[in-house]
């Protein structure tokens, strides 16, 4: 798949609703005068965790949202749990700032580092939220953040959207977010506004491979219901 991408053949990603509802989202908390507040989360460790991935799915979404908030005009507030990430994240800003022609747009205090504490972090981005139109929680969430967050977004009327790969807490997410990104859906609206073809192809190949092991389920269903040899399968 990424040898194809390379190729030029860029790989098809259904719609995805949440990701189309963030712009809609933005251009709300525009109307109202109010912040748009994203968080990457604070699952398991940052940049240096097996949750990287998802710190970087979140980390593209700020990109892709920092240059909306510049294009209309509205303030943001991202909230991060570990200190590596403050640079990234203010440096995404601020470059998207000068892309847009608008310097001006960014201040330091757009990238709030909450706490490495858990529960601090989620007490004061469950405040950021209340205070914001639009609430973003994309990345490495879990079952506290989701529970924590997305209700003092949900209690101000703010457009809740949420997004990660665990399943826990896509469950603790449902019931405040108006919209989800569930499992992989989190790193391919990652990788659909990085613009990097690698990682877009890295996503839809785990679909195939999903479609692999599945069949493969079923062939051995077959052939043990048959009474033939199936411990090949199990190698």
């Amino acid at each position: 798949m990424i040898r194809r991408a390379s190729e030029g053949k860029v790989p098809h990603v259904r719609n995805i609703p949440a990701f189309a509802a963030i712009e809609e989202a933005i251009g709300r908390a525009s109307e109202m005068g109010k912040p748009v507040h994203l968080t990457t989360g604070h699952s398991g460790g940052g940049l240096y965790s097996k949750h990287a991935s998802d710190h970087l799915a979140g980390l593209s979404m700020l990109n892709f949202v920092a240059q909306k908030c510049v294009e209309m005009d509205t303030d943001l507030v991202a909230t991060v749990a570990f200190s590596e990430m403050i640079p990234v994240a203010e440096d995404i800003i601020r470059y998207g700032a000068i892309s847009a022609g608008k310097p001006e747009f960014y201040r330091d205090d757009m990238v709030r580092f909450a706490s490495d504490n858990w529960l601090g972090y989620d007490m004061y981005a469950m405040r950021m939220a209340a205070e914001s139109s639009a609430n973003i929680m994309i990345g490495a969430m879990d079952t506290t953040t989701s529970s924590i967050v997305g209700p003092g977004g949900a209690i101000s009327g703010a457009i809740n959207i949420g997004g990660t790969r665990s399943a826990s807490a896509i469950a603790q997410l449902i019931p405040f977010c108006d919209y989800v990104l569930i499992g992989e859906e989190t790193p391919a609206a990652g990788a659909i506004v990085s613009g990097d073809m690698d990682s877009l192809a890295s996503t839809v190949s785990t679909d195939y491979t999903k479609v692999l092991a599945v069949l493969l389920i079923l062939l051995g269903i077959v052939m043990a219901s048959l009474g033939l040899n199936v411990d090949w399968l199990t190698v």
